[in-house]
């Protein structure tokens, strides 16, 4: 078939902001992306400290693909999906994690910009 589209991905950062919170550089794990937007998120200012696409109607799929796949894992293989891996349960686990620690809106899909 013919695609119908092309995504790339990638983490933007505020260096101001990153700098404001003590952050040195970019996170490379996981568990220091999580610690970052701890760091970053201020509910009195109404900042969260990491923003993504989190609902359907919101297009998660790319998004949880791209970190799926960043974390080794597979969306679909032989054209079965793949989502009881170990690396499919770590990134939801990541979702949640954001969401429950107040560092993502639980609802992008109505956020304003």
């Amino acid at each position: 078939g013919i695609p119908n589209e092309i995504d790339v991905y990638a983490l933007n950062y505020n260096k101001a902001l990153f700098k404001q919170a003590g952050i040195a550089a970019p996170p490379k794990t996981w568990d220091e992306f999580k610690d970052a937007a701890r760091k970053l998120t201020n509910k009195d200012a109404g900042q969260q400290g990491f923003g993504m696409i989190n609902s359907w109607a919101a297009g998660v799929v790319h998004p949880f693909a791209s970190l799926l796949v960043s974390n080794g894992g597979e969306l679909v293989r032989e054209a079965k999906p793949v989502l009881e891996s170990k690396q499919a349960g770590e990134t939801f686990q990541l979702y949640e994690d954001l969401i429950k620690s107040g560092a993502s809106v639980p609802a992008m899909a109505t956020a304003d910009a």
